[in-house]
């Protein structure tokens, strides 16, 4: 099954782990008009040398997506509600409002679109969220933030895994 491993905000790097001639772990597409600028390992070093904060920025960035995969491992074993909870506040602060199909959450998630469906619905009863326009508005922030903390195998300081914004 393919699974959705991030999505990128607005000025976020990605495909650092190719860096060196390495490669690819993942594969990327874009679901708005963008721009991708692409630095070659060379091109890559020379602004690295030439301006330092730009290596802590990759670096920080590398150790970022590895956090991701972590992540990704530290939730397969936890319910769906728990995950689904955790994804969505990270999404929401990581991107601020933001746009997804069922469909595309479901992938985010590794689960069927029909199991998204069923605990979002059960969230809009329990006034936890809002859905409009395919636009999920997080209503009850300390309610979601209790699910996401609720599963079979509690997690700690999960903010950590959120970038600042």
């Amino acid at each position: 099954m393919e699974r959705t491993v991030n999505f990128v905000p607005e000025g976020m790097m990605f495909g650092e782990h190719g860096v060196n001639k390495e490669s690819y772990l993942t594969s990327a597409i874009t679901t708005t008009p963008s721009v991708i600028y692409y630095f070659s390992d060379e091109a890559l070093s020379r602004i690295s040398k030439e301006h330092p904060e730009a290596a802590i920025l990759f670096t920080n960035s590398l150790i970022y997506k590895f956090r991701i995969l972590a992540e990704i491992i530290s939730f397969l074993n936890s319910p769906v509600e728990q995950q689904m909870a955790h994804y969505l506040l990270k999404l929401v602060n990581e991107n601020g409002i933001f746009l997804m199909d069922q469909t595309s959450f479901a992938r985010y998630i590794g689960t069927s679109r029909i199991t998204v469906n069923k605990i979002l619905n059960k969230w809009k009863t329990q006034h936890i969220i809002t859905i409009s326009n395919r636009t999920i508005q997080i209503e009850d922030i300390e309610g979601l933030k209790t699910i996401r903390g609720s599963g079979a195998n509690p997690l700690s300081n999960l903010d950590v895994l959120m970038l600042p914004m």
